[in-house]
C-alpha cells in the first residue's frame, strides 16, 4: 500500500487536528510538523513522535526546540 506523506505547517488548534486525523488513516503518514522555534507546542508535537521542523530560514539561529529534525526547507525535500 502507498502511504500519502502529509507535512502539516503549524502545530495550533487545527495544525494538532490535522495531524492526529492523519495518524488514524491507514493510508496517510505525518511525516513532520513545521513551526516557529520558539511555539510550545512544537515539544507536544514532539513528544507525541512527529519529527518536528523549524520554519526560520536557517535553525542554527533561530530559537529551536531541541531535537528539529531541520528547516521547513528539509520538510518540504
Amino acid at each position: 500500500m502507498t502511504h500519502v506523506r502529509v507535512g502539516v505547517l503549524g502545530y495550533g488548534v487545527i495544525g494538532k487536528r490535522v495531524a492526529d486525523a492523519i495518524r488514524l488513516q491507514p493510508d496517510m503518514q505525518v511525516v513532520g510538523v513545521a513551526g516557529r522555534g520558539s511555539s510550545p507546542s512544537l515539544a507536544i508535537a514532539r513528544k507525541l513522535g512527529y519529527p518536528v521542523f523549524i520554519s526560520a530560514p536557517d535553525p542554527a539561529n533561530a530559537t529551536e526546540p531541541i531535537d528539529a529534525a531541520g528547516a521547513f526547507v528539509d520538510l518540504m525535500a
